[in-house]
């Protein structure tokens, strides 16, 4: 049988892209000249949104409706500014009209006025090309809008993603939500005292009642909550040095303490109904927001207020949400005023007098802007709690939970378009756990509708974790903290228990697991995601898991975040041959790492060939040696590191996979474009900033890398490169521990279980050096690693002359086992056109060297029967007597014929990404 993975990319992709605005604009389709595509774009994902949205094709039905409005526009004082802004934000509104007439006269879909910018149907739309519109209103007529003259258009061709049940309208979940009486956030008045897993999970429901009960016996034996300070609190050495940055973080660490306390208290009776912890419990929560507005220390000359070193999580919105008939009168509108704050996310000043007119804080921003990781990792997540608490008792919030429901039901989860991945990287992937599960299971309840069901990132999502980070394999390492990744245990149980239908939620929750019953009965007290399985655990049967096999693809690409995974055993970290490679359309901010074209292998569960630094290693080390693209397996042209931000961006072009080989291309030629937004103040740019540093605009042209795993034992990595002028190259690559330099091109790499060579030819000379040192030395700031900090290995292969195009075809050969005497490996023999031949123990390697000819690598497995073609010059794959040709010069043939079993073909050539292909951009 004959399975053709992957079809050549549809025609009116296969052009030069020059403007930001070329796709999505026009439906027309015509032949495909080239199968290599060049996006010349300062930016691919632009940090705000750019332009009214949808337009042209889309991959939703129906899309959402989205215009950016500058609150004040045109040359104005700041006085004048400020009072503008002030009497249009939130006071505004917005309409939104659509039909298939273009005109507006007939079959007419209305917003009606809204105080935010964005707008779905909710209805899903027939095929056909759709005309829109928008006006704005001012405060004072907000149901006679300003139309904008232009009217904008998009296609529903029919293809287009489309749920089964649209979500319901954020005035239809209100009248659901004002219907239920007693605790909404944290469960339903039915549920107080029978959350307990006693049958499903009975080693946890002992740890549930051994904290609640140890929480009553110390409060037995309290007087009240402790909260005392003094000098003697401060270390001997510090005494005359102390600073208020010490006593606040002491403060903290009292807070935390008394209202873990006091949490632990409400939530036993909230599990076991004990009246005794409810009353306790009701005394600690009065004492505990009394103590916060007026605690304030004065010690060594500092004053600390306890209100700034406080950190809310559970106590004050829980007994607005759970206790609120038992809170004394005289102290409700102090606990409302505690959940008004962090709705507002009004800060160490509390509420400001005029709290109630400007909407949300973000409102006006993070609409528009394409991630904010804060916002998005709890704010999000707070205002809908908040609302959702404050709605019941102060009709004016229900505006503010409508924006927040709706903005929640676009955006969310805001980390990729649609792959299920974080364009962070998984390092910090973990931070957004809370928003993730909690947010759709608390309106799931509120509403009955499953909306993890509603947008394809949770569809995608097992499917990424699976590839991203198999259970026992390193994370990704393109990322801050990513190393080692989060597991995201919440979400993939949660997902499991909603989402059965979807293999990959099943296979991750087999693999993944949950936290021990320890551990996750301490995340109880620290947010919702734990406590939140409490009810998903009454309301769903815990799906059984035993006989889901493994992935059937050993590699999967996701173009979205721009990462592709490839693997040899994906069930069996132990036997794993992991290699990761990453060229993001986002290019680089917060916590994800200039890193396009970068790879990272690993054998056996551990690191091999992996990107070195320390996280918090100190502001230089951070930016030299953990962060930037130096320290990251890529390429370092003429010395220099790729751009910190969003317009130094890479893509990946293409993907391939059968059971024996996978492929993948990036392509990151605008990656090294000199532009740096790093932390750390201007005394850090200016060390950072000049050609000194690498950090200069380098003149690149072309840095199209491809990335081949050859099973069970080879990764072949080959570079085309180029710049305006002549300048040094440099293949970068590191390891975690010793590496060895064997000969000139030829190295030596190895982690506990397994060892690697690394064999690195060009069509020019090469010198090569290995070095244990970083570039900027490593501190250890947060005292993460006792002090120390291990040497890591650095090798540079670098090419003698300076030259304005070349070629590096390198070889990776991991073997199981501790490394014995090695010596230079004869492997290569080169023909007179520029060609290498490679012979690699079960594949044949052939790679056009010459940067003045077409690129190709070519590839063929020793039997014959899994061949590889991919380059400028790629026209052809045979087997046995076999030819097959391709439709497209230039594009990628990969064809495995097995004696037994299916047979693959593809061929493949550059795709876009889709933030690139749709017009719905968001």
């Amino acid at each position: 049988m004959n399975h053709t993975r992957f079809q050549p990319l549809p025609a009116a992709f296969g052009l030069l892209i020059l403007t930001p605005l070329l796709l999505g604009s026009s439906h027309a389709q015509s032949e495909p000249k080239s199968a290599e595509i060049r996006i010349d774009r300062d930016v691919i994902v632009p940090e705000f949104l750019e332009r009214p949205n949808p337009q042209g094709m889309v991959d939703d039905n129906p899309p959402w409706f989205h215009v950016v409005v500058p609150l004040v526009e045109g040359e104005r004082s700041n006085a004048e500014r400020r009072e503008i802004a002030g009497r249009l934000k939130w006071q505004r509104r917005f309409h939104f009209r659509l039909s298939k007439d273009r005109e507006f006269q007939s079959g007419v879909i209305e917003s009606g006025p809204k105080r935010w910018s964005f707008w779905n149907p909710l209805r899903v739309l027939e095929n056909g090309e759709w005309f829109w519109q928008y006006g704005v209103a001012d405060p004072g007529t907000p149901d006679m809008p300003i139309w904008n003259t232009e009217v904008f258009s998009f296609l529903i061709r029919g293809d287009e993603r489309v749920v089964a049940e649209q979500p319901p309208s954020a005035e239809e979940v209100l009248v659901k939500l004002k219907a239920i009486e007693g605790p909404i956030v944290a469960m339903r008045a039915g549920q107080i005292g029978k959350l307990l897993p006693t049958d499903t999970w009975p080693e946890l429901a002992r740890e549930m009642k051994k904290t609640a009960s140890r929480a009553l016996e110390n409060d037995r034996m309290m007087t009240k909550l402790n909260f005392d300070m003094s000098m003697d609190d401060v270390p001997e050495r510090l005494k005359s040095t102390v600073t208020e940055p010490f006593f606040a973080v002491r403060g903290r660490k009292y807070w935390v303490e008394a209202e873990r306390h006091t949490s632990a208290l409400l939530q036993g009776y909230l599990i076991a109904g004990d009246r005794e912890m409810l009353e306790r419990g009701i005394k600690r929560a009065i004492e505990l927001e009394q103590a916060r507005l007026t605690v304030v220390w004065k010690l060594g000359g500092h004053v600390v207020r306890l209100r700034d070193a406080a950190i809310y999580d559970s106590v004050a919105s829980s007994f607005v949400d759970s206790f609120w008939d038992e809170i004394p009168e005289e102290h409700r509108e102090m606990f409302l005023n505690v959940v008004r704050e962090k709705v507002m996310d009004a800060g160490r000043g509390g509420l400001p007098e005029n709290w109630r007119l400007n909407g949300p804080k973000f409102h006006e921003r993070l609409e528009h802007v394409h991630y904010d990781q804060h916002d998005w990792q709890y704010k999000v997540k707070d205002l809908i709690n908040g609302t959702v608490m404050l709605v019941r008792h102060d009709p004016e919030f229900e505006e503010w939970f409508k924006y927040a429901y709706e903005l929640w039901l676009y955006r969310n989860p805001a980390m990729s378009r649609d792959d299920g991945g974080c364009r962070e990287g998984n390092g910090y992937f973990g931070v957004h756990e809370h928003q993730l599960v909690h947010c759709g299971w608390l309106l799931y309840q509120i509403t009955g509708y499953n909306y993890f069901l509603y947008k394809p990132w949770f569809e995608n999502f097992g499917k990424h974790l699976a590839y991203a980070k198999p259970a026992g394999n390193p994370g990704q390492g393109f990322s801050d903290g990513g190393n080692e990744g989060a597991s995201m245990s919440y979400v993939v149980e949660l997902l499991a228990h909603l989402c059965p239908e979807n293999a990959w939620n099943l296979w991750c929750f087999k693999t993944v697991g949950r936290r021990d019953a320890a551990y996750f009965a301490k995340d109880m007290s620290k947010g919702e995601k734990a406590w939140d399985m409490l009810s998903v655990w009454r309301e769903f049967k815990t799906p059984d898991v035993s006989e889901i096999p493994p992935p059937e693809e050993p590699a999967a690409v996701f173009p979205d975040v721009g990462f592709a995974a490839m693997h040899t055993d994906m069930a069996n970290a132990a036997d794993n041959l992991m290699v990761n490679f990453h060229s993001s359309p986002y290019g680089s901010s917060t916590h994800g790492h200039p890193s396009q074209n970068a790879f990272n292998i690993a054998s056996g569960g551990q690191p091999l060939f992996w990107r070195s630094g320390y996280y918090n290693g100190g502001n230089l080390h951070n930016v030299f040696s953990y962060k930037a693209s130096s320290a990251h397996n890529t390429i370092m042209p003429d010395f220099t590191m790729q751009g910190f931000d969003m317009s130094a961006y890479g893509w990946l072009p293409r993907f391939a996979t059968g059971q024996r080989i996978s492929y993948c291309l990036g392509d990151a030629t605008h990656a090294y474009n000199g532009v740096h937004h790093y932390g750390g103040g201007n005394d850090l740019l200016d060390q950072v900033n000049g050609r000194h540093n690498g950090c200069h605009d380098v003149g690149m042209t072309r840095f199209r890398r491809h990335v081949v795993m050859l099973r069970p034992s080879h990764v072949v990595i080959y570079d085309e490169l180029a710049a305006k002028d002549p300048i040094p190259w440099t293949f970068r690559l590191h390891g975690h521990q010793e590496m060895k330099l064997l000969e000139n091109g030829f190295a030596l790499g190895q982690n506990d279980h397994a060892y690697g060579t690394v064999q690195m030819f060009c069509d020019g000379a090469i010198e090569s050096d290995i070095t244990d040192q970083f570039y900027g030395p490593a501190t250890d700031e947060e005292n993460k690693r006792g002090g120390a900090n291990p040497p890591m290995w650095h090798l540079n292969m670098t090419t003698k002359d300076r030259l304005a195009a070349t070629r590096f075809l390198t070889v990776i050969e991991i073997t199981p086992g501790k490394p014995v005497g090695f010596a230079a490996d004869p492997r290569l023999a080169r023909r007179e056109d520029g060609k290498f031949t490679l012979e690699l123990g079960g594949y044949e390697v052939i790679a056009q060297m010459d940067p003045a000819r077409e690129s190709l690598l070519s590839i063929r497995s020793a039997d014959g029967r899994a061949v590889l073609s991919t380059g400028q010059a790629s026209e052809k794959v045979m087997i046995a007597n076999e030819t097959r040709n391709a439709a497209l010069k230039g594009s990628t043939l990969l064809w495995e014929k097995p004696s037994g079993g299916d047979e693959t073909f593809c061929e493949v050539v550059d795709q876009l990404p889709d933030v690139l292909r749709f017009g719905n951009i968001y």
